[in-house]
């Protein structure tokens, strides 16, 4: 099985280098253990960066390409830089680039949670055939967290949707998006990203696939993503985003066919809560 996985990113200089080696270094990558059952595929937009995002990638790009010569290896990178119309055009971009029978969505400021995590995913899909969904656990540290040091790390929120069902989304209740492996062919049978969305088009997409068009999903029982705080709709205090991301919700279940208003939203609060107080007493969940 084949798995591509996009990566978008605008001036991220700081943390891209982490974001592709965490992927590089993916059991079935060909590092090591060839035959491994999956294949990888890593593809890389960039949003015409301004800092030195681009030499980053370059650099990146270089090795990739030493290493695979005169090797046999599961595993290719490649990348574009140009403009376009914001994170999820971006991200349309990349899946419309993708050759995977998957697709996966990995932040340039997070990185893959284990080196085992695709090994993971491609296991479950090719056990079942008509699974078209699957999603996972999530957890954040601390912005100033690196990959060397990822497992050292502590976790600051956790998101583990096994609860998860698709009629949680009239309340706002939908699993985390970089733990989200979805079958290419859904896209093309049921549409892209909608980048008129501010932060909300990953959920939009959720509706749409999940409760509208009831793609078979499955859960898998395992960290897929190390998220690093500080993003736009992770910032403490970054009410605009917050307020924009409830709109988005809104809007999404409205589009879709289902109702929904602001006070619904506040169904979510217990599971939000749950969240950050668990990371408190279990400090490395996920790690």
């Amino acid at each position: 099985m084949k798995i591509s996985l996009i990566t978008v990113c605008y001036n991220a200089e700081k943390t891209i280098a982490d974001a592709m080696a965490s992927v590089a270094s993916q059991q079935g990558s060909g590092i090591g253990d060839q035959g491994s059952g999956v294949e990888i595929e890593h593809i890389v937009v960039d949003g015409g960066s301004t800092d030195g995002t681009v030499r980053e990638i370059e650099n990146f790009a270089k090795k990739a390409k030493s290493k695979s010569e005169g090797e046999q290896r599961n595993y290719s990178f490649q990348w574009v830089s140009e403009k376009d119309r914001g994170l999820y055009d971006a991200m349309n971009k990349g899946i419309r680039m993708a050759t995977g029978d998957v697709v996966g969505i990995l932040n340039a400021d997070d990185m893959m949670a284990a080196d085992d995590v695709l090994l993971k995913v491609a296991e479950r899909f090719e056990k079942d055939p008509g699974l078209e969904f699957l999603y996972s656990d999530v957890r954040f540290v601390d912005e100033s967290a690196t990959l060397a040091k990822l497992h050292e790390t502590d976790t600051r929120r956790y998101i583990c949707p096994i609860v998860w069902q698709p009629w949680m989304l009239t309340f706002g209740y939908a699993p985390p998006h970089p733990g989200m492996y979805i079958r290419k062919n859904c896209f093309e049978r049921w549409g892209y990203y909608k980048y008129e969305y501010r932060i909300g088009a990953d959920y939009e997409m959720c509706v749409r696939f999940t409760r509208k068009h009831k793609a078979k999903r499955a859960y898998m029982r395992k960290c897929a993503v190390a998220m690093r705080l500080g993003g736009s709709s992770t910032e403490k205090g970054n009410v605009g985003s917050f307020v924009g991301n409830n709109y988005d919700v809104i809007n999404a279940n409205r589009e879709n066919g289902y109702w929904g208003n602001r006070w619904l939203i506040l169904g979510k609060l217990p599971m939000k809560v749950l969240e950050v107080l668990v990371p408190k007493f279990v400090k490395r969940i996920g790690a």
